[in-house]
């Protein structure tokens, strides 16, 4: 049998590092935006509403610096084992 090598584009040589990571990162907040709201609405069910209260995300590290990778399963193998990917 043969292995196909691995074909996946790595956007950080194709766009430069810096522009990767702010992609990645705007992609990242995206989603939290999207989850808020569910996250926000479960967490009322389960332990009410404070009146006037709100939610944040601080977002540190990678996300916080806008250094976000792409890097796969073989450089995380926590998660590949974990069933992530």
């Amino acid at each position: 049998m043969t292995t196909l090598p691995n074909m996946r584009a790595d956007p950080a040589r194709l766009l430069g590092r810096t522009t990767a990571g702010a992609n990645f990162a705007d992609v990242a907040e995206t989603v939290i935006a999207e989850l808020m709201p569910r996250i926000a609405a479960q967490f009322a069910n389960r332990h009410g509403v404070i009146a006037g209260g709100e939610a944040v995300v601080l977002a540190l590290g990678k996300l916080g610096g806008r250094e976000m990778t792409s890097l796969g399963p073989r450089s995380h193998p926590h998660l590949r084992s974990a069933g992530a990917y």
